[in-house]
């Protein structure tokens, strides 16, 4: 059984930049409107122009920079996992994003 647990490690760690960025991707949509919850509650007091603009960049280049600069850290961390336990722990990431987004009503 652990031979071929490493065996589906080795063929999924090339493929760790883009589960970085699926797992990274996916938080992003299932907390998406607390955080904009949160970035409303923060702007509300300015006037329109202002708040919209803000709004607007916070959403388009803030997620985006989260992305791109969380994606890599993600990498680097699921890289340090061992061949033994990589897929496990993938299968593990993934269906606890699954549960969460379960919990927050999104499937």
């Amino acid at each position: 059984m652990q031979a071929f647990l490493i065996k589906l490690s080795q063929f999924t760690r090339p493929y760790l930049d883009e589960v970085a960025l699926a797992v990274v991707a996916t938080l992003m949509v299932i907390y998406g409107d607390v955080i904009n919850k949160h970035i409303r509650q923060m702007l509300k007091n300015l006037p329109f122009i202002v708040r919209a603009f803000l709004f607007i960049w916070i959403c388009a280049f803030g997620y985006g920079a989260a992305i791109i600069f969380l994606t890599p850290f993600t990498t680097q961390l699921l890289s340090q996992i061992g061949n033994q336990y990589l897929f496990v722990a993938l299968m593990g990431i993934f269906t606890t994003l699954g549960l969460l987004a379960e919990r927050r009503r999104y499937m």
